[in-house]
Parts: C-alpha cells; structure tokens; sequence
C-alpha cells in the first residue's frame, strides 16, 4: 500500500511525497514500471527512509553501513 508521509492515502499527482511501507512494495513497482530487459544491479532494493552519519536505516527499520555514499556524504556523513 502507498502512503503517503504521515499516514495519509492519496493519488499521484496529489503534491504529496510518497513513502513506500517496505521493501517488497518498492521491488514490486520497480517490477511494474520498468520494461522486462531492464534489470536493476541488484537483487532487493531497499527503500532508505533516512541516514545519519555513515548510516541509513530503510523503511523496515534495518541499518545499513553506507558504502555508496557520495563524496560529501563519505567526508561529513548524512544529515538527519
């Protein structure tokens, strides 16, 4: 289900900003939108809700280390 931040249920086109619920969810319109030869580079996407530091935690609440970060991100870290 999508929801919008806050809980809220509404329609694109709506100004609201989208989160997904999990990462299954995320994976699932990533089936839907992308044509079938487009893979993305990994297996499970995950949905990052927010990082501090050199961390993100995604949607279902799991850390992750971030090793991806740019280069702003990998000198100073994620804002909260």
């Amino acid at each position: 289900m999508l929801t919008a931040a806050g809980g809220a249920r509404a329609g694109p086109g709506d100004g609201i900003i989208w989160r997904m619920t999990t990462n299954a969810e995320l994976a699932g319109r990533y089936a839907a939108a992308l044509p079938s030869f487009l893979h993305p580079l990994y297996d499970d996407p995950i949905s990052i809700d927010r990082g501090e530091g050199s961390y993100v935690t995604d949607v279902e609440d799991n850390r992750y280390l971030d090793f991806f970060g740019g280069v702003l991100t990998t000198m100073i870290g994620h804002a909260e």
